[in-house]
């Protein structure tokens, strides 16, 4: 029998419904376990910094394997796979993905969920590239289906403890050949591997299911799939979901095996005109679905998250969308700093936008959300509120500017914005920002997030500093810095920057947090304060601990 990727049993998901209605302090407040999460319960990792990136690829190879990163699909290592079958003896994660238009999928294994990441095969040759490997010609299967010489891509890959195997969803770009005649549309196949490290190309399932970009889900004791066609199809069988059904083989082309629903898709529908929903990912818990996806076509373009309950009829399940927005990019690797324009279908780089979200849920509960940035350019991680993970939001409890020259003696306390500037000494201005005590526990990441409401060029800088009060502090008596440069990150938008402040928020977790952050250049960059009438945009230590 299949078990997915975020099958749990019934204790630990009861505890994740009770840990979700228990973090009303930290999120998501009087919302019910099947409510949605929101932007206050996600946090990026890995100092906010890439997992999977263009430099991770060899620079000597002709073939531009890193120029597209795209589809990550992340397990645990199984207990089934003995150290000595892993790629490494102290792997405990496999993330797959793909190129847009790639000839193999990927991986990367590491350690811990969060990273740091090694590439699988960097330098191996073609045919023995990644996990599965085109071999840059036509893949021939059984039941004489031949999978034309183009991509494959978007990996959706999931843990069979019952049969000891590791499954893998994938689509190929087509066309593919049966009974002397080529179908042109991207389909689904699959494929299934012992250790996680080879799917061999002769072991590719002879069916296809439907369209591209499946992400699967069990409910009930049924294996559904959320595809960009809309969806959702399901498996007509629950023990052999692959299993071809009778006549399959007989007509000149391969009818889809998953079954769709007699009513609209899904998602397609709730989006309008060329609008639609691009990768998604799944999270269940009990008979809720949580989708997480992005819309091709907005700007920018981002992770949204929504709510579907899986009723006993699939034809009546339904979703609002767009739902609750949980992430956007953000300045640096992610390209948050260049001007959004709507998005396109196809691949596409250097651009700001976020795409293909996974989510993955850990062994001990613990939540990671993993997408694309710069369109797909490299893969980052957050973490979600989770039974295991708690995040929390500050508000500056103290905020300040500071000015040198014929103000220097002055207090600007009650300001709505702070500005910020280098420059000579008469028109340098910084802004110094004061936080709460987090408290004792370790703190695994924390970033502090600055609304920028104005269009200037340069770097955000922030630094540690000593302690100040907003109502005495002035460019005459402002508190000195304590440490070296925290972050950088580069301007060039309106909206939210984050900064990570990890190891000053751990070193100063029993005092009150302080920074001070300035602009690299002579331009005035205009920060909300804590005294601006938009709540929403007011300075924000964001940080999570474990439980």
């Amino acid at each position: 029998m299949f078990k997915a990727k975020f099958f749990l049993s019934v204790r630990v998901r009861t505890e994740i419904a009770a840990a979700l209605v228990a973090v009303s302090a930290v999120g998501l407040g009087s919302q019910s376990a099947s409510a949605q999460f929101d932007e206050d319960d996600v946090i990026r990792l890995n100092n906010s910094n890439p997992i999977i990136q263009r430099n991770m690829f060899p620079s000597n190879r002709r073939s531009p394997d890193g120029d597209n990163i795209n589809g990550p699909s992340i397990i645990r290592i199984p207990s089934f796979i003995p150290n000595n079958q892993r790629v490494n003896s102290n792997a405990r994660y496999y993330l797959y993905f793909a190129h847009h238009d790639g000839e193999y999928i990927r991986m990367a294994y590491s350690r811990d969920a969060f990273g740091p990441f090694t590439l699988f095969r960097a330098n191996a040759s073609v045919g023995t590239r990644g996990v599965l490997d085109s071999n840059n010609t036509n893949i021939n299967i059984d039941e004489g289906i031949s999978l034309r010489r183009n991509h494959i891509a978007s990996p959706d890959v999931h843990v069979d403890e019952d049969d000891d195997r590791i499954i893998m969803y994938f689509h190929h770009g087509g066309p593919y050949r049966f009974n002397g005649r080529d179908t042109d549309q991207q389909r689904t196949f699959v494929n299934t591997s012992n250790d996680g490290l080879t799917f061999r190309r002769g072991d590719i399932e002879p069916v296809q299911l439907g369209p591209s970009y499946f992400k699967v889900f069990e409910n009930r004791n049924t294996l559904y799939g959320v595809h960009n066609d809309g969806g959702p199809v399901r498996a007509r069988s629950f023990n052999n979901p692959w299993g071809p059904t009778n006549g399959y083989y007989n007509g000149n082309s391969l009818p889809s095996l998953w079954e769709s629903r007699t009513t609209n898709n899904l998602i397609r529908n709730a989006v309008s005109g060329s609008r639609r929903v691009r990768h998604s990912g799944v999270l269940t818990s009990g008979n809720n679905l949580r989708l997480f996806y992005s819309i091709r076509g907005d700007s920018p373009e981002r992770i949204f998250l929504s709510n579907i309950s899986l009723g006993n009829n699939w034809n009546n399940w339904s979703v609002n969308i767009p739902g609750t927005e949980l992430l956007r990019a953000v300045g640096g690797w992610e390209e948050g700093q260049r001007t959004p324009s709507p998005s396109a279908s196809g691949q596409q780089i250097n651009v700001n936008q976020l795409r293909d979200p996974d989510v993955f849920e850990d062994d001990d509960g613990s939540l990671y959300l993993y997408y694309t940035g710069a369109g797909e350019e490299g893969i980052g991680v957050a973490a979600l509120q989770s039974p295991r993970q708690r995040i929390t939001v500050f508000g500056a409890s103290h905020d300040a500017e500071t000015r040198q020259g014929s103000d220097d003696d002055r207090n600007f306390r009650s300001s709505t914005v702070i500005t910020v500037r280098n420059g000579s000494n008469t028109l340098r201005r910084r802004g110094y920002f004061r936080f709460p005590t987090p408290g004792s526990s370790t703190v695994r990441a924390a970033v502090l997030r600055l609304y920028v409401r104005n269009n200037e060029i340069g770097n955000l800088d922030v630094y540690g500093t000593s302690n100040f009060n907003e109502s005495s502090i002035t460019g005459d008596n402002q508190p000195s810095q304590i440490t070296s440069r925290l972050d950088r990150v580069p301007l060039g938008y309106r909206g939210f920057y984050e900064l990570d402040v990890t190891g000053h928020v751990n070193n100063e977790r029993n005092n009150n947090v302080r920074f001070f952050v300035r602009n690299t250049t002579n331009t005035s960059v205009q920060i909300n304060s804590s005294e601006n009438s938009d709540r929403n945009t007011r300075p924000q230590l964001k940080f999570m601990v474990r439980r």
